[in-house]
């Protein structure tokens, strides 16, 4: 469980970079990162479990697979009543 979570990120429409900084339950203090290529996502939740030797860090990894509907994606979005940058 994780008590809060930031995640600065940098996104296209196919390729993405995140680096998400997490504080638990637990009082550890975590800092992952993920890569986005086009559907596929593929990330670990803590860095320390890959660059020390201690194993007893926690966390884990996960790879995710993105289906977006179609219809949405080739749908065009009406500009006119957003708000006007400044």
């Amino acid at each position: 469980m994780n008590l809060i979570t930031v995640t600065p990120r940098w996104e296209t429409r196919r390729f993405g970079v995140y680096l998400p900084i997490q504080y638990t339950n637990n009082n550890h203090f975590w800092i992952g990162g993920a890569f986005k290529a086009g559907p596929l996502l593929i990330g670990i939740h803590n860095w320390a479990n890959i660059f020390t030797r201690n194993s007893t860090q926690n966390g884990g990894g996960y790879i995710a697979l993105i289906i977006r509907n179609p219809q949405s994606i080739s749908q065009k979005h009406d500009k006119r009543l957003d708000c006007p940058a400044f």
